[in-house]
C-alpha cells in the first residue's frame, strides 16, 4: 500500500498512517530528507516514488556506508542530491576501483548518466 507524504526534516515512520494528513504550509517550505533522494526510484507525476524498505533500513547512512555495503545507486543520489563535490568525488572513485575492466576511469561529470540519476526537487512522496 503506497503512503503519500509532504516532505519535512525527519524521517517519517514507514508504517502506519501518513503525514498527508497534516499538511501544513511549514511543511510544504521544508526540503525533504537526503534518504529520500537516495531511495527514489521513480515519479509519478509531481510524486517521487521512495522505495520504504531502502528508507527504513538505510535510512539515515551516509554516501561513506552506502559505498561500502555496494549499494551504489543510492550513494549516487545520495551524493548529487547532497550537492557536495566531495561526495560525488568519493562515488565515481569508489566505482573506478570496483570495476576491473581495462576502461578509462570515470569522472564526476559521468555520475548522472552511470547511475541514472539527478537532482531533483520534490515535495510529494509515495512510499512503495
Amino acid at each position: 500500500m503506497a503512503e503519500e507524504l509532504s516532505g519535512d526534516d525527519s524521517l517519517p515512520p514507514v508504517s502506519g498512517a501518513g503525514a498527508s494528513e497534516n499538511k501544513t504550509k511549514d511543511a510544504k517550505e521544508k526540503k525533504h530528507p537526503l534518504s529520500f533522494s537516495a531511495w527514489t526510484i521513480g515519479f509519478d507525476g509531481l510524486s517521487a516514488i521512495v522505495d520504504k524498505e531502502g528508507v527504513s533500513s538505510h535510512g539515515n547512512a551516509s554516501v561513506s556506508s552506502l559505498l561500502a555495503a555496494g549499494l551504489y545507486r543510492a550513494a549516487a543520489a545520495a551524493a548529487v542530491n547532497s550537492g557536495s563535490d566531495d561526495a560525488v568525488m568519493e562515488v565515481i572513485d569508489s566505482y573506478n576501483r570496483a570495476c576491473t575492466e581495462n576502461r578509462s576511469p570515470y569522472k564526476p561529470s559521468d555520475i548522472y548518466r552511470l547511475f541514472g540519476v539527478q537532482k531533483v526537487r520534490c515535495e510529494r512522496f509515495i512510499l512503495l
